[in-house]
């Protein structure tokens, strides 16, 4: 990467790092927060669906709306809004102020992370940008391995509102950082309304989109009950839990680093197969066999790398669709990959509740396979690797 284009992308890298913690740290923050707001199970439940609903419903109208502005104020103002919902969340007393600040925050990163992905496609030359999605996409990856723990350890030390807070401070401060970290010359094109119809009726994006439910839905069936496997089949205490799971993040940034480098050399299907490939082989170890620390740690690393890193190669296929339209493409896209996250949340759920969480493995080998099979399917009908 060029010296003169790395201090942009490490800028869309903490971006994405500082937003979309905001929505994910509630993850480890939902007990403190329910006792403390009188919160019953089904509104707790709802703080966690609420967050990915607007998501998916805002990102592709947002998508459109700022390829009418330059990247950085679009930018700039994503990461106030989700300052601001984090703000909210700090100062809510009660459940449907906590909802508000959700919502607020959910609106900010639907509006930060495509415009990031596609900042890096315009600011990179078409050979680097399968390496530039993967960058940007890393600070995806850390706003999991990163926000849950350190979410946890600030709520034990100073409380879980001063979590939000720090948080927010974060984004205040970054917002202010963006204007000198980005160039305020590169901006989209202008998508006129009718852009927007065309790509929600074209049948091949959205058939290729819909790729984006099933590698989200498989990743996330293992993802929610990370801890949970590793605590059955491993056995693992707490303090060993805690060295799993930085393994997974180990894990997770590896696996961006070779994911941006097989788009750029062998296209993003054939990245995208192999991702499939290695998730139906980790997955059913991890949740059928009973291991040790040391093979939890293996199957950690080797999970973070293939469950976490499909965004970019589906960004990089649907951009070739559309080539003028990143940041709507990727909102879109988004829009997808939230609901494949609420769909494999849920199902996930339902599914230890009924048969156990030893078919999770199963069931999330069945649905990458069924992510292999239509890749297989689409790239019959359009060539587009």
């Amino acid at each position: 990467m060029k010296r003169s284009l790395l201090v942009p992308s490490l800028a869309m890298v903490f971006g994405n790092l500082g937003v979309l913690s905001g929505g994910f740290m509630i993850v480890a923050l939902l007990p403190p927060v329910r006792q403390e707001l009188g919160l019953t199970a089904t509104e707790a439940g709802l703080l966690m669906s609420i967050y990915a609903i607007t998501y998916a419903l805002a990102s592709p109208l947002l998508g459109w709306l700022a390829t009418r502005v330059a990247y950085r104020p679009v930018l700039i103002l994503a990461a106030l809004l989700a300052a601001v919902g984090c703000l909210i969340a700090a100062y809510a007393d009660s459940g449907g102020n906590f909802m508000v600040s959700r919502v607020v925050s959910a609106i900010g990163a639907a509006l930060f992370t495509p415009t990031a992905a596609a900042f890096a496609v315009a600011i990179h030359p078409p050979e680097d940008r399968g390496r530039a999605l993967s960058t940007v996409a890393l600070g995806i990856s850390l706003s999991q391995v990163i926000a849950l723990p350190a979410a946890a350890w600030a709520s034990n030390v100073v409380g879980w509102r001063a979590a939000f807070f720090i948080t927010g401070g974060f984004l205040l401060v970054f917002a202010a950082l963006l204007r000198v970290m980005t160039p305020g010359s590169a901006r989209p094109e202008p998508l006129t309304l009718s852009a927007l119809r065309s790509a929600v009726v074209n049948r091949t994006l959205m058939a290729n989109a819909s790729l984006t439910i099933l590698f989200s839905g498989s990743a996330n069936l293992i993802y929610v009950f990370q801890a949970e496997i590793f605590i059955e089949q491993a056995g693992l205490s707490t303090s060993a839990l805690a060295a799993a799971l930085l393994c997974l993040g180990i894990g997770t940034m590896a696996g961006t680093w070779i994911t941006g480098r097989a788009i750029d050399m062998f296209g993003p299907s054939v990245t995208l197969a192999g991702q499939a490939v290695v998730t139906a082989c980790i997955a059913l170890p991890m949740t059928l066999l009973h291991y040790g620390f040391a093979a939890a740690c293996m199957l950690a690393i080797i999970a973070g790398g293939a469950l976490f890193n499909h965004i970019p190669p589906l960004q990089m296929r649907l951009i070739r669709l559309m080539p003028g339209s990143a940041g709507l493409i990727f909102s879109i896209n988004a829009s997808f990959v939230y609901a494949g996250s609420a769909i494999g949340s849920f199902v996930a759920g339902g599914m230890v509740d009924v048969l156990g969480i030893a078919w999770l493995g199963p069931l999330a080998t069945l649905v990458a396979m069924s992510a292999l099979a239509c890749l297989w399917l689409l790239d019959r009908q359009k060539e587009i690797v």
